[in-house]
């Protein structure tokens, strides 16, 4: 990860949308993958990856980058936890991978098989789907959606059944005053989604920011107000913290928050230009992993460290850079794309060994949990 130009906030903003825009094109047109300083680029706003569109490629994880119609339509979220009390953390064991693609929302097995279109994308003038990320029941898959430049939709996030049907609109995200709606990221309960937006009208004069909404696409709030780009947000496995990057002026870092917002605190913090992103809490709550290039300027590696900073160790020593890791539900493995040649998704064991492919062409990533067996 790159630093940021030195240039203002506006001026950064505006040209990371341009550049997301012709990356999406490029994608579903079938051209080479961009060059690497347009990803970290890119990176700022994930959206990752795709990526975020992508993505978060990813959307964050440099591209991150990344994982977007009728709220009446939607069935109602599940029952909330009493007031005061944290779901117990509940490990599951591991489903397909719903990924995007430049046309739409795929589910493949962890070793790469049964590959198959669960949805294309909802909007009529669209440009790319990103950022998909099943619900915690492993019934549900969150996504983002991106219409071409000048598009009479606007952009948002969208909810699908893991057959492909119920599809849903549950955030609506237009110019001028809103801009990418991305990162979306569930509370382990089911009742509500956390996510990244532009904050500030118009779009190209604002901060990314955390918003909150639920899972029937009420409730709408925005969750934080700090300087730079807030985004890439974890809910922990508790459901009593909210873990993301947050990239200002002085450098980036990973950050923890309540989950209304208050109480933040920096975990790690290193120089801009060598990351950290893109966090991703383990099934029990005792470990993130995340992105960050070395400070000799290397390409982004997957890390992992203790939840409360300690004990950082880096699992991933390749010259390609590997973004975007998710953990397996059981805990046993980790998942990430390696960027260098489009986005291929790979898995590894949780200490950095054995790592293999598992398909190409990913643009953002989540790994489903299915009831443990």
């Amino acid at each position: 990860m790159q630093p940021c130009e030195e240039t203002s906030m506006p001026s950064q903003i505006d040209e990371v949308n341009e550049e997301l825009r012709e990356l999406l094109r490029r994608k579903a047109d079938g051209l080479e993958p961009l060059s690497d300083d347009l990803r970290r680029t890119l990176r700022r706003s994930d959206r990752r990856l795709a990526r975020n569109g992508l993505v978060t490629l990813l959307t964050l994880a440099l591209v991150g980058t990344a994982a977007v119609a009728g709220l009446r339509s939607l069935g109602r979220p599940s029952s909330k936890r009493p007031a005061g009390r944290s779901p117990s953390v509940t490990i599951a064991a591991n489903g397909a991978f719903a990924i995007a693609r430049a046309d739409g929302i795929y589910r493949v097995q962890p070793d790469g098989s049964g590959l198959r279109k669960i949805t294309g994308c909802p909007l009529s003038d669209c440009d790319a789907v990103a950022a998909p990320a099943w619900s915690p029941d492993g019934s549900k898959i969150v996504f983002a959606a991106l219409p071409k430049e000048g598009g009479s939709e606007a952009e948002g996030l969208f909810l699908v059944n893991s057959d492909g049907s119920g599809l849903a609109r549950i955030t609506e995200c237009a110019p001028a005053g809103c801009g990418m709606d991305q990162d979306p990221a569930w509370s382990p309960d089911g009742s509500r989604i956390v996510f990244t937006r532009i904050a500030g009208a118009p779009a190209t004069e604002g901060t990314i920011q955390l918003y909150v909404v639920n899972a029937d696409g009420s409730g709408l709030r925005r969750l934080t107000d700090l300087p730079g780009y807030a985004e890439t947000p974890a809910w922990s496995p508790d459901g009593t913290k909210i873990a993301f990057d947050l990239q200002g002026e002085n450098g980036q870092s990973i950050d923890v928050i309540d989950v209304n917002g208050s109480n933040r605190s920096v975990v790690l913090e290193e120089p801009s230009g060598s990351g950290p992103g893109a966090p991703a809490w383990s099934p029990g709550g005792t470990k993130l992993a995340f992105v960050m290039s070395a400070v000799d300027g290397g390409s982004p590696d997957v890390f992992v460290m203790n939840a409360d900073g300690s004990r950082v160790t880096r699992l991933r020593n390749d010259p390609a850079p590997e973004v975007d890791p998710v953990w397996s539900r059981d805990g046993t493995k980790i998942a990430f794309v390696r960027t260098g040649s489009g986005g291929d998704l790979y898995v590894m064991d949780a200490d950095g060994r054995n790592p293999r492919l598992v398909l190409n062409g990913v643009l953002g990533r989540s790994w489903q949990p299915l009831p443990a067996r």
